[in-house]
């Protein structure tokens, strides 16, 4: 049942992301265009234009997230806590084992916070949890990459537990859980990036 979710749901997103949607106007005005609706077509197809220009243009996906980044605090006092926890999603595997070095994407300052966070707390519990988004590439772990990384920092990594089972946010949460088994009393720091906070966040967790 797992299974089948993760792959619904990566069709799904893959239908309705924004590059999604624009291919399937795209293909809606040819569709219309090739049955001899030229002016329906037309009209939808200079839509889509003005849309493409317009992000194009400016910056509408930052305008689009900001609610998103500025919901938590971006610094929190952070003053007696008990573990940090990153969320996988800056390491590109594929990248990394294809050139024998690390490679990260967009997301690397959540490796960065927390290597700052695990030199400042240096007796907190860590956690790094992510195995592979791909459909796929199952074969390449973000864990891997974030082993390296580490190491080469100069982390301790008998200090840190290594989840590389799950595939998304959820997953990322139940085998994190399984696998630290935290108190009610516990303060952990959750790290991912400021728009995925929202959907990141579950229980007793402190922002970062």
């Amino acid at each position: 049942m797992d299974d089948i979710f993760f792959w619904c749901s990566k069709l799904f997103w893959g239908i309705v992301s924004p590059d999604g949607l624009l291919v399937i106007v795209f293909a809606l005005g040819m569709g219309l265009w090739a049955f001899g609706r030229v002016r329906s077509a037309r009209r939808l197809l200079t839509v889509l234009l003005g849309i493409i220009v317009l992000i194009a243009l400016f910056p509408v996906g930052s305008w689009l997230l900001y609610p998103l980044e500025s919901h938590y605090p971006a610094h929190p006092e952070l003053i007696d806590i008990d573990g940090v926890v990153v969320l996988s999603g800056a390491e590109q595997s594929q990248k990394t084992s294809l050139w024998d070095s690390v490679n990260l994407g967009e997301a690397a300052e959540r490796d960065l916070a927390f290597m700052a966070l695990a030199r400042k707390f240096p007796t907190a519990k860590l956690l790094f949890t992510g195995g592979s988004g791909q459909l796929l590439a199952q074969d390449f772990k973000a864990t891997a990459v974030a082993r390296r990384l580490f190491k080469e920092q100069g982390l301790d990594l008998t200090r840190i537990i290594f989840e590389s089972e799950s595939r998304n946010t959820w997953e990322n949460a139940y085998f994190s859980k399984r696998l630290v088994n935290p108190t009610g009393g516990e303060n952990w720091v959750l790290i991912t990036t400021g728009w995925h906070m929202p959907r990141a966040v579950g229980c007793d967790s402190i922002p970062c």
